[in-house]
């Protein structure tokens, strides 16, 4: 990789290379590890897209084919302003692009979640614009979502670790969180891809933290709304005959049992409280599942009730 000393800054539009309309090379067709190709506009129904930025993309691809669920990945760049840029011109600093890994996944083998805790785990996300000894805004740690669901694991998915981080006295987490369609993945030059497969040797840099992510997590919500009790108990039936749940009248206080957690549902007079003990992968999944029902159950009943469901996470 090309090293660079100096403190970088993000260029703005006006200021980044102006790059090119097309590109100029072409992509092997199929990927050197996985029975699947490199590009990957068209994918097996049913399969997702995570788009991750972690230092060194030739270590960083490396890690992501070798998870079970994954079916196809590339490198590129991602995040900046410069259209089809090179490689060059994405080490000057002067595009705004992060070295991205590109993931293409089956959800019903490997949860974006799961992704995420690799993520973390195999780089630091707290050193801002470098990893170790590489320095530059194209080695910024990223999530860009492709989905809502991806949004809400990643919010809170990196709210936990940087609780657990700054217990071990790490600084804050600086991973950039975007959604993807406010960005554009560039393929990187056909070279790129798979590069430690074609030089097994090559450079891979993991400055990691050596923080496990934590197993679980615990989240709190308390919900202003009209009739808890009615809602609560809407839900708890709903959600319950899905994945197992009970409600109890005299007490108003009703279970959710999901296969990754269990969502524990209090009702007073003017507040619906949800206590939601869960693995740290799925947090953000089941926090979304539940405030999404909620949302939808008092707009259908009541559509001048807009709940804001906001959740206090703590890692267990």
């Amino acid at each position: 990789m090309i090293f660079t000393r100096e403190t970088p800054d993000l260029p703005t539009a006006a200021d980044a290379l102006p790059g090119r309309e097309h590109r100029w090379f072409a992509l092997s067709p199929r990927h050197q590890v996985l029975d699947a190709p490199v590009e990957t506009d068209d994918m097996p129904e049913g399969h997702e897209v995570a788009i991750f930025g972690l230092g060194c993309f030739w270590g960083a691809e490396e890690v992501f084919w070798q998870v079970p669920g994954v079916w196809s990945t590339s490198v590129g760049y991602a995040g900046g302003h410069t259209p089809h840029p090179s490689y060059e011109e994405v080490c000057t600093g002067r595009t705004g692009h992060t070295e991205a890994v590109r993931i293409v996944f089956d959800p019903a083998v490997v949860s974006f979640g799961e992704l995420v805790r690799v993520f973390f785990e195999v780089h630091d996300p707290t050193q801002g614009m470098r990893q170790g000894n590489d320095r530059g805004t194209q080695y910024r740690s990223a999530i860009y979502w492709t989905t809502p669901g991806q949004r809400h694991t990643a919010v809170a998915m990196t709210d936990l670790y940087g609780q657990v981080l700054a217990a071990k006295g790490f600084d804050p987490i600086t991973t950039e969180l975007r959604a993807a369609d406010e960005i554009t993945y560039y393929y990187a030059e056909d070279y790129h891809q798979q590069y430690l497969v074609k030089v097994p040797h090559g450079y891979r840099c993991h400055a990691k933290t050596g923080v496990a992510f934590p197993e679980r997590a615990r989240s709190i919500a308390e919900v202003g709304i009209d009739r808890p009790a009615r809602y609560g108990k809407q839900l708890t039936s709903h959600l319950g005959r899905k994945f197992g749940g009970e409600w109890d009248e005299e007490t108003g206080r009703g279970s959710i049992t999901f296969g990754s957690g269990s969502a524990t549902l209090l009702a007073s007079e003017d507040l619906l409280r949800f206590e939601l003990d869960s693995a740290a992968t799925a947090t953000g999944m089941l926090e979304d599942v539940l405030a999404r029902h909620l949302a939808r159950f008092v707009g259908d009943r009541d559509g001048a009730q807009s709940p804001q469901v906001a959740w206090v996470r703590a890692p267990k």
